[in-house]
């Protein structure tokens, strides 16, 4: 299982179609370091590196806080170290998603920033900065940041950034502009579910009802285990009166998680549909 499998089943944000981590970030999991010589590295970084490393483990296996203290200590014994700034900073973005209450928005965004400031390349950083302001719901700065990932002719996830543009223009109603950027996602990866996600809930908003189901079906067919990808073919089965077809995914939401918010909404769906 990867780490972007872990943290989706880790958080939600109801009430949102999707939300992180139904975006696309820069995240890679980092193995804690062997064994260096003190002749090849100083006390103070050898710590960082494995606070850094342990933040990595506890990233990955969904333990925010841990992550967070561990990240936190990478930083203050490595204030300069952009990619120990950029971890920090997402995990003050996942914080906010098992503690909704708190608002860690300012922290993740700092720690990105700072990522960015020590090293303007750092295009990875850049794209989870963009990731930021989507979980924000800040659109504009979010278009501006991926536009910017995509000045950068070498980096190898345009992918991922066009797929972002492609919600960000959807949740602002540009939706052309919202297919475009998801069409030329999928040009660069086929077997982009989440893009097909967005795209069939583009489809769905401007009223191409065949198209949003053959888009959703195509992410359901790449995701077969997605409690939101299913969700969202079901409504759009339902709205293309194929009303069979709509029960039967609705009633597998509810088996792939009978007590999420999907399934109590498909059980909804069904009895209005009966």
């Amino acid at each position: 299982m990867t780490i972007f499998h872990k943290l989706n089943s880790m958080v939600r944000k109801p009430g949102i179609q999707a939300s992180l981590p139904l975006l696309f970030l820069a995240l890679v999991v980092v193995l804690l370091p062997g064994c260096k010589s003190t002749e090849d590295v100083k006390v103070n970084n050898k710590s960082a590196d494995l606070y850094f490393g342990e933040g990595s483990v506890h990233l990955s296996d969904g333990n925010v806080p841990f992550a967070l203290e561990n990240f936190s200590k990478a930083v203050e014994l490595e204030p300069d170290n952009p990619r120990y700034n950029n971890y920090l900073g997402l995990a003050y973005l996942f914080l906010m998603k098992v503690t909704p209450d708190r608002n860690t928005y300012p922290q993740a965004v700092k720690h990105i920033k700072k990522a960015i400031e020590l090293d303007p390349k750092y295009t990875d950083a850049k794209l989870n900065l963009g990731a930021v302001y989507l979980d924000m719901e800040d659109w504009d700065k979010a278009i501006v940041t991926f536009k910017i990932v995509l000045e950068d002719i070498f980096y190898n996830k345009h992918g991922k950034a066009y797929t972002n543009l492609g919600w960000a223009y959807y949740n602002k109603g540009l939706n052309e502009m919202a297919l475009k950027n998801l069409r030329t996602a999928l040009k660069i990866n086929p077997n982009n579910a989440l893009a097909y996600n967005y795209m069939g809930l583009t489809l769905l908003k401007t009223n191409k009802l065949k198209g949003a189901v053959a888009a959703h079906e195509k992410a359901v067919k790449l995701r077969p285990s997605s409690v939101e990808y299913n969700y969202n073919l079901a409504v759009a089965l339902s709205k293309n009166k194929d009303r069979d077809g709509a029960i039967e995914v609705f009633e597998k939401v509810i088996k792939l998680n009978p007590t999420s918010e999907k399934a109590s909404r498909a059980r909804d769906y069904i009895k209005l549909l009966k």
